[in-house]
């Protein structure tokens, strides 16, 4: 798996985005604000996100949902489910590092603290996930939805039509 991931981290490309607070992706871009990472606690900790960033290029969220026609409810939801995703597919990838290395700790994934993640959500799809926080989000008399604690998926770059691309594999978030 960390040789896959390498793989996808060379092939995407990384920009500068000061005020963004954190890191995100729009599938293709990793974007980062140098001040929002110089504050991780470890590179571990940055890695960790890095490697959160790289499983929404790897599962395609951003090009499997247009952020450009939702609000902002919305895309906070659609984060979250992107994220919870994300987070149930690091988190298997870390179970198996323990278990091929005798119970040790991956030092690559390894998710922050307040990382979203629910036993009700994994093994899911975006889409599944997505329609089951729409739903509870509905029934509470729609709520502000809180934002995601680990980033944000951007919309894809203008002219780029959704969907296209590095294929059904490829995304981004936080």
């Amino acid at each position: 798996s960390l040789p896959f991931f390498g793989g996808v981290i060379i092939s995407l490309k990384w920009a500068e985005m000061r005020g963004l607070d954190t890191l995100a992706t729009d599938g293709e871009t990793i974007f980062f604000d140098p001040i929002a990472v110089a504050r991780f606690a470890s590179e571990n900790a940055l890695a960790g996100v890095i490697i959160h960033e790289v499983g929404h290029c790897v599962l395609g969220h951003c090009e499997r949902i247009d952020l450009k026609t939702l609000d902002q409810d919305h895309k906070s939801i659609a984060n979250q489910a992107a994220d919870y995703c994300t987070n149930w597919l690091i988190d298997q990838f870390a179970q198996e590092w323990r278990d091929s290395h005798g119970g040790k700790e991956s030092p690559i994934f390894k998710l922050p603290s307040g990382a979203l993640r629910s036993e009700e959500h994994g093994p899911r799809s975006f889409e599944e996930i997505y329609h089951l926080l729409l739903s509870k989000w509905k029934k509470a008399g729609k709520p502000k939805p809180q934002p995601s604690p680990s980033g944000q998926l951007m919309p894809s770059p203008e002219g780029k039509p959704q969907g296209s691309g590095k294929g059904e594999d490829s995304q981004e978030t936080g």
